[in-house]
C-alpha cells in the first residue's frame, strides 16, 4: 500500500523533472512579447551603436531611453485606468527591467 505522502512526493518529483527538461527562456528570447516602444528603441540603438562615435551614441541613447521610459509610464497609466493598478505597475516593472537588462554593459 502506497501512502498519500509518497504519492504526492512522486508527483512533485515528476513536475521537477519536467521543468528541468524544458529549456529556460530568458527575457531576451521573449522580445516578441515586449511593449513595441521598448522593442523598437532597443533595436534602433543596437543598430546605431556600430555606426556612431561613442560620445554621440551615448547622448542619443540617453535621450531615446528617456523617451522610452516616458512611453512605458504612459502605457502603464492607461493599463491602470482600464484594468487594475497592479496590472499597470507590473507592466511598468517588467519593461523597465527589460530595458535595464538590455542596456547593461
Amino acid at each position: 500500500m502506497i501512502s498519500d505522502i509518497s504519492t504526492t512526493s512522486q508527483e512533485v518529483a515528476n513536475i521537477n523533472v519536467e521543468a528541468q527538461r524544458r529549456p529556460q527562456a530568458s527575457p531576451a528570447d521573449l522580445h516578441g512579447m515586449w511593449y513595441p516602444g521598448v522593442r523598437r528603441t532597443l533595436a534602433a540603438l543596437s543598430r546605431l551603436y556600430r555606426c556612431l562615435e561613442k560620445r554621440v551614441f551615448q547622448g542619443l541613447a540617453q535621450e531615446a531611453i528617456s523617451l522610452c521610459v516616458q512611453s512605458v509610464d504612459n502605457a502603464a497609466k492607461q493599463i491602470s485606468a482600464t484594468k487594475t493598478d497592479i496590472d499597470g505597475e507590473l507592466f511598468q516593472i517588467k519593461h523597465l527591467l527589460i530595458l535595464r537588462e538590455q542596456i547593461a554593459p
